[in-house]
């Protein structure tokens, strides 16, 4: 399970003026600001120059640090989060950015490492406990990550992405109503996600709830209408609901973006084999030759409809 927040880069231009260039903690709060923003080459060079002032600023090393990830400057990003450590040991947010970008890394241990230093140094620290939680799940204990994402929602109830990734873990275990619980409220707190739409969609379809899948699936495709996969749980969740029109043309819109997508021929077949089980037929054609892993599964289907595709019935 990786870090499953998405930052939306949009640059912006931050002015100096009205800004002393000779005061880092002003350099400091607009390098914050882009960084917030998603401009991350701004940023850096911002905390640079708050750097250049002051080398000592611990924030700005952070800051930095997580702009060098952004850019996938694995190398210098760890540098920086070093750095700032040795500045300052007891500044707790660059053990947990650090420790988040250990996850990313896939090293576990030692992101849960540098994640108890900064649970120890601030035992409120939800995020810590929240990224803690993760790295714990993917070790695979489970204990340990539910307990570290409990305390993550007991500290702050209303942090969107504790409730997102606890919901995650608990749709992984298989307790999916829990599941839903969660993401309900990651949902009223940050109503835009696309991440939380995508989860909430995938944990109704697991309890049967088509209609609220479907609901799910299409706020994303109306935000994001290239989103072939989108297309396809919705007209999955569509078809699951009884209404076959309109997953017909969404699974027609899915086959579209993503051609040699095997799942969208199946389920175009498995929509039309009631009344066109010769367009059926061709599809499970298709998707049998795109995906001859299932091969069995397609020529099951196939001969069930007791024609050959292009017959006519």
């Amino acid at each position: 399970m990786k870090s499953w927040t998405l930052l939306l880069c949009a640059p912006v231009l931050f002015a100096l003026a009205g800004c002393s260039l000779n005061d880092p903690q002003a350099l400091l709060e607009k390098a914050n600001k882009a960084r917030l923003s998603g401009d991350f080459e701004t940023a850096s060079r911002l905390y640079s120059q708050a750097l250049e002032k002051d080398p000592s600023l611990a924030a700005a090393l952070s800051g930095r640090a997580m702009c060098y990830e952004q850019l996938s400057d694995k190398r210098r990003s760890r540098e920086d989060y070093e750095k700032a450590i040795a500045v300052n040991p007891k500044f707790a947010p660059a053990y947990n950015n650090y420790g988040a970008m250990l996850i990313d890394m896939d090293a576990y241990k030692d992101a849960i490492a540098q994640l108890n230093k900064a649970i120890d140094l601030q035992p409120d620290y939800a995020m810590a406990y929240m990224n803690r939680g993760k790295a714990y799940f993917q070790l695979n204990d489970s204990s340990s990550a539910i307990s570290d994402l409990n305390k993550a929602v007991e500290l702050a109830p209303n942090y969107a992405l504790a409730r997102y990734n606890r919901g995650m873990v608990l749709f992984a275990l298989k307790r999916a109503k829990e599941a839903a619980a969660d993401l309900d409220k990651a949902m009223e707190l940050k109503p835009d996600s696309i991440m939380v739409h995508e989860a909430r969609g995938k944990v109704r379809m697991a309890l049967s709830d088509y209609e609220g899948a479907a609901e799910d699936f299409g706020a994303i495709t109306y935000k994001n209408p290239s989103d072939g996969l989108a297309f396809f749980y919705r007209a999955y969740s569509l078809f699951k609901s009884g209404k076959t029109m309109d997953a017909t043309d969404n699974v027609k819109i899915a086959i579209t973006l993503m051609p040699g997508y095997a799942p969208s021929y199946e389920l175009l077949g498995d929509i039309m084999a009631p009344t066109e089980p010769t367009a059926a037929s061709t599809n499970y054609f298709v998707a049998k030759r795109l995906d001859p892993s299932n091969a069995a599964r397609y020529e099951t289907k196939i001969a069930a409809l007791a024609v050959e595709p292009g017959a006519d019935k």
